[in-house]
């Protein structure tokens, strides 16, 4: 992985090992990094091998998310080394690698959210603490008023409000 490769995908990435690895030039590789997939990597694959069997194209696209695996040069890690080398549970680890990848993006854009909840709140006159404490209900009940407060929206929520306490400031 070269050094502008690793900041392009800082962050985006997982290291993990294989339990076999894949042989090449004498030895076996196992530590790779796995990348999060792009929509170009799907396509490119459909592309490369149209009418092709699904664990094939899925095969492509874990091999264009693979950053590096051992010390195999990147023009070496082709579709078919993986093809004739890679073990079925060294591909479930992989599978199970891009899988973790996309719960931690999942739940960064979950944190996100959170943040922008948050954000609302204090915007509107909430502590922080009075957030934490409420339930689900309580939230959602705070969310429909906050969005409610806004001019020229087009939320028209289905529950019936009800007036609440003012925030304490």
């Amino acid at each position: 992985m070269t050094e502008q490769s690793s900041k392009r995908w800082e962050g985006l990435c997982i290291t993990g090992e294989l339990q076999m690895g894949v042989y090449y030039s004498g030895l076996r590789h196992k530590t790779f990094t796995l990348r999060v997939p792009v929509a170009g990597d799907l396509v490119a694959a459909q592309e490369l091998h149209p009418g092709a069997p699904f664990q094939l194209i899925t095969l492509e696209v874990y091999r264009r998310q693979l950053l590096s695996l051992g010390e195999i040069p990147a023009d070496a890690l082709t579709t078919e080394l993986l093809l004739g080398e890679l073990t079925e549970s060294d591909l479930a680890i992989i599978a199970d690698a891009d899988a973790e990848l996309e719960k931690a993006r999942a739940a960064e854009r979950g944190n996100a959210d959170w943040r922008r909840i948050e954000h609302a709140f204090v915007r509107n006159g909430y502590r922080l603490e009075e957030l934490r404490h409420m339930t689900r209900a309580e939230i959602d009940a705070r969310i429909d008023l906050i969005i409610g407060k806004v001019k020229g929206t087009r939320y028209v929520s289905q529950r019936q409000r009800k007036a609440l306490p003012k925030p304490i400031k």
